[in-house]
């Protein structure tokens, strides 16, 4: 197999090839995703793969509001991201506070325009599409969690009412059902959304982590594809994050946290490798091609495409092995201002003009041998200049 299929992305199998499940199919799973083409042989010259998008589930925490009574407020996100084969994958919580720019805070957004331009407005922090949205409430949330409950988890400090009445006492539990949904949705006076996000992310923690002792595989409430999802974090290691932040305003409640939108791109080019275009003709389409015999590493190049704002449909290797030098291919006329960003992040890349009318992408990429030995810590480089 080409050595292009199964380079490492964080410790998790890039691609492999899975003759067991699908016979006579190529079948090349990679840290969040899959891609499937028949064939007997991916390794073989002009091998071709179509691609399908990382999974990935954007979940709405909302809760009664803690100012009027009256609800709901939006009082954080977060996001799932599965490595694919049922072996881990990434919790990045993103708080209600958080704002891109000039624009309006996410819960800001919430209150007077709704939910579908908060997640417009995710899908724009993020430059991604998700294949789940869910909402959940304290309610939902912990019926969801309830074939797990009691759920041990890290309370740092007590949670009060607005007359100073203690609701829930800090401490590792175990805490039952009513518990639970105050700790997932409640926010103390003064307090800061970066602090109920970080309670949220304990939640996440102790449930995926009962989840896997469990092998449950059926919970209410939720879409497959948010199973699929929860399955893949519950099958292995999980890194727990917070959405970058370069900047803070304010105190307590009234904190205002600046998205660090340039490592939130290096991020995602990282931990989403097959990501799904917020809508249609968001991304531009790209055929990836190897022509090194597998040389190169493959998540350095996935990760310059998504930087680069495209995505790529289709993967597999040059009709004939042994490119000596990279290039660009540029079909469509409004592919040009994706090729000139990634020739940029990968080392000046030549860029063609090959027009074709039928094509079913933008664009694409042959690997050749000038690309073997580019790191991320280079391409990181790249793109911060």
């Amino acid at each position: 197999m080409s050595a292009l299929f199964a380079v490492a992305l964080i410790g998790i199998s890039f691609f492999a090839y899975d003759t067991a499940r699908r016979a006579q199919v190529a079948v090349l799973e990679s840290q969040s995703g899959s891609v499937s083409e028949a064939s007997l042989d991916p390794a073989a010259p002009g091998f071709r793969a179509f691609t399908e998008p990382t999974p990935v589930a954007l979940v709405l925490h909302t809760a009664v509001s803690a100012t009027s009574g009256e609800g709901p407020d939006l009082v954080g996100a977060s996001l799932l991201i599965a490595s694919g084969s049922n072996v881990g994958g990434t919790v990045m919580s993103v708080p209600a506070s958080i704002q891109r720019g000039g624009e309006p805070t996410l819960e800001v957004l919430f209150r007077q325009e709704g939910i579908d331009a908060v997640i417009t407005e995710v899908e724009t922090i993020f430059a991604i599409g998700f294949g789940e949205v869910v909402s959940l409430d304290a309610a939902s949330w912990t019926t969801l969690m309830a074939p797990e409950l009691p759920l041990d988890v890290a309370l740092r400090e007590d949670l009060v009412d607005s007359n100073g009445e203690t609701l829930v006492a800090a401490g590792l539990g175990p805490f039952r059902l009513s518990d639970v949904a105050v700790i997932a949705g409640h926010r103390n006076p003064g307090e800061e959304a970066l602090s109920v996000a970080l309670r949220q992310q304990e939640i996440w923690k102790s449930w995926i982590s009962r989840s896997a002792s469990s092998g449950r595989s059926e919970l209410p409430l939720v879409e497959q594809g948010f199973v699929e999802v929860i399955t893949s974090l519950a099958g292995g290691p999980v890194n727990y994050r917070v959405v970058p932040i370069r900047a803070s305003f304010g105190v307590g409640s009234e904190s205002t946290y600046v998205l660090d939108e340039d490592i939130v791109a290096l991020e995602i080019a990282q931990l989403v490798p097959f990501p799904e275009p917020a809508v249609p003709g968001a991304r531009t389409s790209l055929l990836l091609l190897d022509g090194t015999g597998g040389q190169a590493d493959g998540s350095v190049i996935t990760s310059a495409v998504v930087l680069a704002g495209g995505q790529v449909a289709v993967l597999g290797n040059t009709d004939a092995a042994g490119a000596e030098s990279s290039r660009i291919e540029v079909h469509a006329p409004d592919a040009s201002g994706f090729a000139a960003e990634l020739a940029s992040l990968l080392a000046g890349v030549p860029i063609v003009d090959v027009p074709l009318d039928d094509s079913t992408v933008d664009a694409t990429l042959v690997i050749g041998e000038d690309l073997v030995g580019l790191d991320f810590a280079e391409l990181s480089t790249e793109a911060a200049e």
